[in-house]
């Protein structure tokens, strides 16, 4: 099975609790770890879910994009990204193909906050590229 992004930096403890999930390979996993919780954020079919970790039990996964409007029906999101950010929260990227843009998401402690559009980013590599750490 693929690793999800971001695995390699994991805790022991929080390698295990991924294994848990048991998450497709061509989901494109992206996991990040802070001292009280781990997210994991994946591609489940069209839209991106997360889910955090935290006192030994997985949350109720969380459907970032299913309420997001779409400009035509086969529009998807893709390549979930979760990075720290300067501010030390949790941060999700991730690609809308029709639109050619990355949105992202700040972690407000119990959900996602409001969608903010990066226009001007787009290609894959420069994600990689900002979320390296």
């Amino acid at each position: 099975m693929a690793e999800p992004y971001g695995f390699d930096r994991l805790s022991e403890s929080a390698r295990k609790a991924v294994g848990q999930l048991g998450l497709d390979p061509d989901s494109h996993a992206s996991v990040v770890e802070t001292d009280e919780l781990l997210l994991v954020a994946y591609e489940a079919g069209a839209e991106i879910v997360s889910r955090g970790y935290a006192a030994g039990a997985w949350r109720e996964p969380l459907d970032v994009t299913a309420s997001l409007p779409k400009r035509t029906d086969d529009e998807c999101w893709s390549q979930p990204r979760l990075v720290i950010g300067s501010d030390g929260l949790p941060w999700l990227f991730y690609l809308s193909e029709i639109r050619r843009t990355t949105y992202y998401h700040r972690w407000l402690g119990e959900d996602w906050g409001g969608r903010f559009r990066g226009r001007t980013i787009f290609h894959a590599k420069l994600i990689e590229l900002l979320c390296a750490q």
